[in-house]
């Protein structure tokens, strides 16, 4: 019963991390990802639809919130059973914990981004 229960865990850790990047990219999605595109050399007609998602923005990052939380009660909640596990789930384990983090970032940086946004124009030109 144990065993199942760890890999119960650890599934549930993965699709909580899973759940808050796509959250991220969801609320980035308005604002940093045209930007990303543009320097990567990725562009196009299509790259200005995406200033549609913008009246949504308030409503992206509360939901990409509410899955990096559920993201990182998975993984605290996965962590109880980290000594039990072998070496492969602690490395997945830590991609795990990398992907929280950057999914964080990006919802960060999509809060801030309107007060930075100005800024960044400036010093452009």
């Amino acid at each position: 019963m144990k065993s199942k229960l760890k890999i119960n865990e650890t599934k549930a850790s993965v699709l909580g991390c899973t759940l808050a990047s796509l959250g991220a990219i969801l609320a980035s999605s308005c604002c940093i990802i045209p930007i990303v595109f543009f320097n990567l050399g990725i562009g196009g007609a299509w790259l200005a639809n995406l200033s549609v998602l913008q009246p949504y923005r308030v409503h992206f990052i509360a939901v990409a919130g509410l899955l990096l939380a559920i993201g990182l009660f998975f993984y605290i909640r996965s962590l109880r059973y980290e000594a039990e596990a072998c070496s492969a789930d602690k490395k997945k384990s830590r991609w795990v914990l990398m992907s929280l983090v950057i999914s964080g970032a990006l919802i960060a940086a999509a809060i801030i981004w309107p007060a930075v946004e100005p800024h960044l124009l400036r010093a452009i030109r």
